[in-house]
This record gives C-alpha cells, sequence and structure tokens, in this order.
C-alpha cells in the first residue's frame, strides 16, 4: 500500500501527465478549429465571389436580352413602316393608272403602244385581245387605231379579263399570250420598287 507521500506523488505525475495530455488535447483542438475556420472562410468566399460572377453574369444576360428585345422591337416597327410605305406608293400607283384610263387620248396611246408590243411578241396574221369589263367598249372604239398599231387583224374578245387595266394578248389558237395588264406590270416592277422604298426612303436603313 503506498504511503502518503508516494500517494501524493503519484497524484501529482499523474496530473503533469493529464495535463500534458490535456495541453497536446486542446492544442490540436485549437489547431484542427482555426484549419476549419480557415476553410470556412475561404470556402465563404469562394461561395461570395461565385455568386458575384453568377449575378454580373445573370444582370449582363438580362442587360442582353433587353437590347435584343428593343433591337427586335425596332427592326419590326421599320419593316412595317416600309410595308405601309410601300403598300402607300402602290396605292399611289393604281391611282394615277386609274386617271390615266379616265383620259382616253393618253390611255389610247397607252393600249396602242401594248397592242404593238403583243404583235412584236407573238405570231400569226391575228391578234386576239381581253381587256377588263371597263375597257371593253373603248377598245373597241379605238380599233382601228389598234389594228394600224399592230400591223395586223385585232380581235377583241367579249369575255372580259379579270383585270383592273391594260390588256391580255393571244394568238389566234390561243398557244401564246403576252400579259400587258396593270397586275402583270406591278408583278414586273414590285422587286426594284421595294428597293426604291427602302433605298430613298429609308436611305438603306
Amino acid at each position: 500500500m503506498p504511503i502518503p507521500d508516494q500517494i501524493e506523488l503519484l497524484c501529482l505525475a499523474i496530473q503533469k501527465k493529464a495535463g500534458g495530455q490535456a495541453e497536446k488535447i486542446i492544442s490540436a483542438a485549437e489547431d484542427a478549429a482555426r484549419r476549419r475556420l480557415e476553410a470556412e472562410r475561404r470556402r465563404l468566399a469562394m461561395e461570395m465571389e461565385q455568386k458575384k460572377t453568377l449575378l454580373a453574369q445573370q444582370a449582363h444576360q438580362e442587360a442582353r436580352r433587353i437590347l435584343d428585345a428593343a433591337e427586335l422591337k425596332s427592326r419590326r416597327a421599320i419593316m412595317a413602316a416600309r410595308e405601309e410605305i410601300y403598300q402607300m406608293v402602290l396605292e399611289q400607283g393604281r391611282r394615277v393608272l386609274e386617271e390615266l384610263q379616265e383620259d382616253e387620248g393618253r390611255y389610247g396611246k397607252v393600249l396602242e403602244s401594248m397592242v404593238k408590243r403583243a404583235a412584236g411578241l407573238l405570231p400569226g396574221s391575228e391578234l386576239e385581245i381581253r381587256a377588263s369589263e371597263r375597257d371593253i367598249a373603248f377598245i373597241k372604239r379605238q380599233l382601228e387605231a389598234l389594228q394600224r398599231a399592230a400591223g395586223r387583224k385585232v380581235k377583241v374578245s367579249a369575255q372580259p379579263a379579270a383585270i383592273s387595266g391594260g390588256i391580255i394578248a393571244s394568238s389566234p389558237e390561243g398557244k401564246m399570250l403576252v400579259d400587258l395588264s396593270f397586275e402583270a406590270l406591278f408583278r414586273k416592277i414590285e422587286p426594284d420598287l421595294r428597293d426604291v422604298v427602302a433605298s430613298r426612303v429609308f436611305h438603306g436603313a
């Protein structure tokens, strides 16, 4: 059995050993805590940077989306304006032709030119022409002048054509025809007319 002094020394030794182990444990715990804290700080800093980058990207994407939408809206507005002006130009052209039809002297000369052109394109000794219902009577009155212009016999069909003005000419057998109607004229000039509207009205915008 240990004597009291030995017991005291034993207790002191245990305390010293335990104290040393405790210090090591505490030191290790403090080191681990510091490492965890530092790691957490780095993680939070990285996370904040990632969020900042993500927010910046989202802000940029939103700004780009708004700009793209504005540009698209602007292009659509310009296209709509071009189409509106183009239709106005077409309507003005139709009015000019309607006014031309009201002037029998001028319109008669136009029809003579059309008949002469058709005669140059179609074979045969006879030319058959179709016209709008409103023009048939007038063309019949101008038949002699039209035949002189064509250099051949001109026959006016009693069946009106679904056109607003001008003529549709064909060979006697109907195998070939030349469309010189106002509608055909507009179809032919439409691409050039759109270019004119774009270049002169919008200056190539």
